[in-house]
């Protein structure tokens, strides 16, 4: 289906509205500018808009949500980055590559790179938290093998069907769909080739 933008979008009592991961990292920079602290200018420019959605969400009875795996996802994003960068700086190559010729500048670089994803994240849930945006995982109870199983064969055939769709995106399309969500707010690309959902950018 044709991707439909934020503001042209009314949402319904009781509908349901999943937020992958490019969706809430901009949140987290939307926090990190208000406490002034940084925070990319086009993340921000993002961020204002999924937040103004979600005001016209809850005013309508409609209901926002995220999964545990856009938090994870966040955190390996902002660390991976800032070990390359530094890793780049000193050395001219990548962290990995570091590890190898020079454990301690690398490990010095971990350090940084994992206290900036640790606070990315504490950005993003403080204001997920104000705005009431739920993090959620399938409840999957005493048959969670069964549950596992059911999520990786829906992956594997949205992988196999749309090609054009990440594994990663193609992982909270399939979460979001068995939490209950039609709906997807995203800025990535490709989603629209999926059908059966709506998604929103």
């Amino acid at each position: 289906m044709p991707v439909s933008s934020l503001e042209a979008h009314s949402p319904q009592a009781g509908e349901l509205y999943y937020l992958d991961t490019s969706a809430m990292f901009s949140l987290g920079h939307l926090e990190a500018h208000r406490l002034k602290q940084g925070g990319e200018p086009g993340e921000v420019k993002r961020a204002r808009r999924v937040v103004a959605f979600v005001h016209r969400a809850t005013a309508s009875s409609a209901f926002v949500f995220t999964s545990v795996l856009a938090h994870q996802e966040i955190a390996a994003l902002v660390r991976n980055r800032l070990r390359n960068a530094g890793a780049q700086k000193q050395r001219g190559c990548q962290w990995k590559q570091l590890k190898l010729i020079d454990p301690t500048e690398a490990d010095k670089i971990d350090v940084g790179a994992q206290a900036a994803a640790l606070q990315m994240l504490s950005h993003t849930s403080s204001l997920a938290g104000r705005e009431s945006i739920e993090t959620r995982w399938p409840a999957v109870a005493s048959e969670a093998a069964l549950a596992g199983q059911k999520l990786r064969k829906a992956h594997r055939e949205l992988l196999r069907l749309y090609r054009q769709i990440d594994s990663m995106d193609a992982l909270h399309i399939v979460l979001g769909a068995e939490l209950g969500a039609l709906n997807f707010i995203t800025f990535d690309k490709g989603w629209d080739t999926v059908p059966n959902i709506n998604v929103l950018s």
